[in-house]
């Protein structure tokens, strides 16, 4: 088995990763990110009654609870106010 370079491993971890998406929520099953992603939006059409703040922590709390690693609540809050999903 050959080997790779630290080169060749550096760009292939680039490579992996999505243009302007936040990694943690890269990281989730799609089913999954797609159901937070739908929830983001509720959350900017004002149809869901809570601060960026507290849908953050839910989002880190319920992430955590089923095991993904999440950054912290203040990426998330950056995540929801992404304008356009990735």
């Amino acid at each position: 088995m050959k080997s790779e370079s630290i080169a060749d491993a550096v760009l292939q971890v680039v490579a992996e990763r999505q243009p302007g998406m936040t990694g943690w929520s890269a990281k989730l099953p799609a089913a999954e990110r797609a159901h937070l992603e739908d929830l983001r939006e509720r959350w900017r059409r004002h149809e869901l009654p809570m601060t960026k703040r507290a849908f953050a922590r839910a989002v880190v709390e319920v992430c955590q609870k089923r095991g993904y690693f999440v950054t912290g609540i203040q990426g998330v809050e950056h995540w929801i106010g992404r304008r356009s999903p990735q």
